[in-house]
Order: C-alpha cells, then structure tokens, then sequence
C-alpha cells in the first residue's frame, strides 16, 4: 500500500510546474522505489523503507548530474551501504532515519566516497542499534561537511580514531543520545572550525581539556546535558576565546568552582546548571565579585539555608545588599 506520505511527494512531483519553478526531478519511474520534490533550484528524494541496496543505486543513477540533491532514507533496511553507492553525485545533504544498518561504508574506505568536496550535511538518527552498534565512521575525507549529527544510535565508545584527521571544516556536531560511556582524549581535537559541540544524552563521566581544539577560536557552545559528569578540569575552558554558552543540565555537578571557571565566567551569557546537587556555600562566593553570565540557570541543594534556592537568585540578592550598603 502506497503510504500517505509517498502520495503527497508524488502530488507536489506532478503539480510543481504549476508552481512557477522548474521541476528538476526525474520521471518517477526511473527514481523508483524513491520520491521526489522539487522547489526549482534543488531536490530531495525520499527513499522509505527500500530494502535493495542494488535497486537504490539503480534509482540514484536517474539524479546524476542534477545539482544539490537532498536524500532521506526513512525506516529504510540496508544491512551493508557500500562506500560507492553515492560515487558520481551530488548529493549536499544526506540522513538516514529509523533504518535498520549493521555498517555504512567499507572498511578502510571512506564513508562516502565521491562526496569529499560535495557534501555539506550528513545526518544518523535512530539507525544503529543492539547489535549493529556504531563502532566507526569515517568521515575525515568530508572536506565539505559543515553539520554532522549523529543522534540515538548505540555507540560504547567514541574513540580518538573518528575525528582523527578531521573533517576539519565541521561547524556544528551534534552526538546526542548515543549512550556512550567513554571519549577518547583527543576525540574532537582536530575539529579546530567548531562552533556547536553538543553532546547531550549520552553516559560519559570524564572530561578532559585535551578532547577539544586548542586553542578553540570558533567554539561558541559546549553541551554537555544529561550525562553522568561530575567534575570538570581547571583548564576545562582555557584557549576558549569565542565562548559563550555551556550547558551542564542533568549531570551530577556539586560545586562551581573559582579554578575552574573565574577565567570563563564573565565572557559567559548562558550557563545551564539545572538538575545538578549544586553546593551553594563558601565556595561560591568568588561569584559575588564579578559580572555573572546573563542567562545562569541551577538551584542549590545545600546548605540548608540555601536549599532549593536559584543560584543567580543567591548572587543578585548578595550584589543588592551589597549595593545598599554602599549607598
């Protein structure tokens, strides 16, 4: 049975002339099983629940030589995708969602081969899983990728060995809801363009200073959410000049520390500390002596005097009384 969304790709496949643009798709039945729309300057093509990794390539050969070509695979079952399926086009964005995949490229091989100067996003959403486990992606041929983000396949580890030699043009990395325990020392340290670092969801307890660039010229946002830290280096944020929002929700953060973040703290406009065991007592009291980040979320456990009360409130009221007294 043709499903809902496959009619509707067909409608706008046949009605987009009508639309005032050029229809840069193929004839249906050379892209079949896929879809595809197109808004006169791009297309994307929906390959859902295809299971031949022959009858794909098939099908893709009728995009060849179209310019900027989007492609989802949905709920798609491909065991094997072999480095060379893509060879020969132009594909800028590329996902796979709700697939099932026991490996994407050959090994030894680039993951996408063909693609090293061509592609610009590369997405994996719930596609690796039990015991078809992500253990490896090489992606560092990508010269092109500016956004990869990887998000709720299993993967144990993220070892030095996946960002090694780069892609080093990647902006924006999102790794989220992975469940993975442990990163390798140096596991994104030669992504030296990051802007967006999120790691949210995962299960690491360990940080290190040395798992990012240095220096960091372009990162502007650490995520961190929902993992099982505790505690961070003092260099943590050393040779950080562009940063300005870390987000430490969900983790199991104790104390905000003046080595740790002093040298940080000013430059700072958002700091999410929400669902952490915050202990708000002497310690925090190098936060009354300078500007804090505009946006600070988090509340203390303790001491008691201070329990359930908002860090930022703790800070404010002590500047006022301060002020007061002043006056």
């Amino acid at each position: 049975m043709v499903s809902i969304a496959a009619l509707l790709l067909l409608l706008l496949h046949v009605t987009s002339p009508s639309l005032g643009f050029e229809n840069l798709c193929p004839a249906n039945e050379d892209l079949d099983p896929c879809y595809c729309v197109s808004d006169g300057k791009t297309i994307r093509v929906d390959c859902m629940q295809v299971t031949d990794v022959q009858e794909v390539r098939k099908a893709l050969q009728s995009v060849k030589g179209i310019k900027r070509v989007f492609i989802d695979f949905l709920r798609a079952r491909l065991d094997a995708v072999p480095s060379d399926l893509f060879q020969g086009l132009h594909i800028s964005k590329l996902s796979f969602t709700n697939c099932k995949l026991k490996t994407l490229g050959d090994e030894g091989r680039s993951a996408l081969e063909g693609l090293e100067d061509i592609i610009e996003e590369f997405s994996i959403h719930f596609s690796f899983q039990g015991e078809n486990a992500l253990k490896y992606l090489n992606v560092s041929r990508l010269r092109a990728l500016d956004d990869l983000e990887i998000e709720g396949n299993d993967i144990t580890e993220l070892s030095n060995d996946w960002f090694r030699d780069g892609p080093k043009t990647v902006k924006n990395l999102y790794i989220m809801t992975n469940f993975i325990q442990k990163l390798g020392d140096e596991a994104f340290a030669s992504l030296s363009n990051l802007r967006n670092l999120w790691l949210t969801g995962n299960r690491f307890k360990l940080v290190k200073r040395s798992m990012f660039p240095s220096p960091a010229l372009h990162l502007v946002s650490i995520d961190l959410t929902d993992n099982e830290v505790s505690t961070l280096p003092q260099d943590m944020f050393e040779n950080m000049p562009a940063l300005k929002e870390v987000i430490l929700a969900d983790n199991a953060i104790q104390r905000v520390t003046e080595s740790v973040w002093s040298g940080i703290w000013s430059q700072l406009t958002r700091v999410y500390l929400e669902s952490n065991p915050l202990e708000c007592d002497s310690h925090i009291e190098w936060m009354f002596k300078v500007e804090r980040p505009y946006v600070l979320k988090g509340s203390c456990v303790a001491p008691r005097e201070r329990k359930d009360v908002d860090l930022k409130r703790i800070i404010d009221d002590k500047k006022r009384d301060e002020d007061y007294d002043d006056f």
